[in-house]
């Protein structure tokens, strides 16, 4: 069997409740990576943006996505996955910093 280890993208739906079940049909026992990705913007960040000064949800975007991918890792886990959370967050339209070099991972 392959050591490589796999991405599970989670994000809390029950499709991806559900695929992680069927991977682990075929994959269990690998180790998993299971990412959730924030938004770039969320509904609520859309309506602030047009008040005079926005605060910055890069912060809580990212907590909520580990959220999620713990969520996710705890299902990939009981499933049979030896597995990790991840989370990420896209750089914002018109920035130019790059999120990717600074991943979230479990505290």
């Amino acid at each position: 069997m392959d050591d490589a280890p796999i991405i599970i993208c989670y994000d809390g739906s029950n499709g991806a409740r559900d695929a992680i079940t069927a991977a682990a049909s075929f994959l269990a026992g690998r180790h998993a990576v299971v990412l959730d990705v924030a938004p770039v913007m969320t509904v609520a960040e859309s309506y602030a943006a047009f008040a005079p000064m926005t605060p910055s949800f890069d912060e809580l975007n990212r907590e909520d996505a580990m959220t999620r991918a713990r969520a996710g890792a705890e299902l990939a886990h009981k499933a049979g996955f030896d597995a990790e959370p991840r989370a990420d967050a896209p750089p914002r339209p018109g920035t130019t910093s790059s999120r990717s070099a600074r991943r979230s991972r479990p505290r």
